[in-house]
């Protein structure tokens, strides 16, 4: 009496789990069965509903994406920390320099938005950015609406962290005003990030852009 399971009755989820879950190299015979069921079955509803959730699960590509960008721009960062070592804090020429720190990652994500539609973290996850009618390639239109709330607050930020050098002014309450902002409006990227069935963050609803596995 054979010992293998009735792979005819399982669901299209359920032959996806086994067929990762089958050791090819014990069972080559079983491996071969549910790869062909799969097949038989790829144009089914189950199939196609399965495949579009996956299309949009992106959230932890995403999340390592975004470490892997973080580790190339930290690499530019340090030129600029080198710059502006022996630089007095609350000169102009600091504030400058951490204004350009600030904005190489927004101008690095507008510009690799823009012209590619993702940045080398995205690439390396097989993430693209798309318009989310049809799933056309995106432009500088979209690539800067994605990025248009941070890049606002932080150009608030700065504009009113020079004016403070000469008019004195409430710089403490300023930053933790700004602060404040950018961490709500961080917390509402990741709530509609998690909820939304696309897994579309804040910034794509602003922009009319989804992102997808390839």
């Amino acid at each position: 009496m054979s010992n293998s399971p009735d792979f005819h009755s399982y669901s299209y989820g359920e032959l996806l789990e086994a067929y990762r879950g089958v050791d090819e190299q014990k069972f080559p015979e079983r491996k071969a069965q549910i790869l062909a069921l799969l097949q038989d079955r790829k144009d089914s509803d189950e199939a196609q509903q399965l495949q579009v959730v996956d299309k949009y699960a992106t959230f932890w590509p995403r999340f390592f994406a975004s470490l892997v960008d973080g580790t190339v721009i930290s690499t530019a960062l340090q030129v600029l920390a080198w710059l502006m070592s022996g630089t007095a804090v609350g000169s102009v020429k600091f504030l400058l320099l951490q204004f350009i720190s600030t904005f190489l990652y927004l101008g690095y994500s507008i510009a690799m938005h823009s012209t590619s539609g993702a940045t080398l973290g995205k690439s390396v996850f097989n993430l693209q950015v798309v318009q989310v009618n049809g799933e056309g390639p995106i432009g500088w239109k979209e690539g800067l609406a994605r990025d248009s709330v941070p890049l606002v607050i932080t150009t608030l930020l700065y504009l009113l962290s020079f004016a403070h050098i000469t008019v004195s002014g409430p710089l403490y309450f300023i930053v933790l005003l700004m602060g404040s902002i950018t961490l709500v409006w961080w917390l509402a990227e990741m709530v509609t990030m998690l909820f939304h069935p696309k897994r579309r963050a804040l910034h794509d609803l602003l922009a009319d852009t989804v992102v997808i596995r390839q």
